[in-house]
């Protein structure tokens, strides 16, 4: 049985979510990388994310499934992760540039009294 990629999640609780939906509409779905998503969480855009994955053959109807669905609380989870990286890059570089602060101040020399 091939697989194919029916969407791809952010968040555990939305793959867990658009997976029992697929199950109840009698699609067989499978939830791949949802292990290291679930212990590291912050990493799951660098590991690509939460795929959902569907037998090839229903694939059309688990894809008009999911373009069905109306869960905004689920999907501003996801979409937080396809939001503007401008704000991303200030924290970086921001964080970038006072990581050095403790230790410019690491060779001032102490009078003993």
């Amino acid at each position: 049985m091939a697989l194919a990629t029916a969407h791809v999640c952010y968040s555990q609780p939305e793959a867990e979510v658009l997976k029992s939906r697929l199950n109840a509409s009698g699609i067989e779905a499978f939830v791949f990388d949802g292990g290291i998503n679930a212990m590291a969480p912050h990493m799951s855009v660098a590991v690509g994310g939460i795929r959902l994955m569907v037998p090839e053959e229903t694939l059309e109807d688990a894809l008009a499934i999911i373009g069905t669905r109306e869960d905004s609380q689920l999907e501003t989870e996801s979409a937080a992760f396809r939001r503007d990286t401008k704000s991303g890059l200030i924290g970086i570089a921001s964080s970038l540039l006072f990581a050095w602060f403790p230790w410019w101040n690491t060779k001032r020399r102490f009078k003993d009294d």
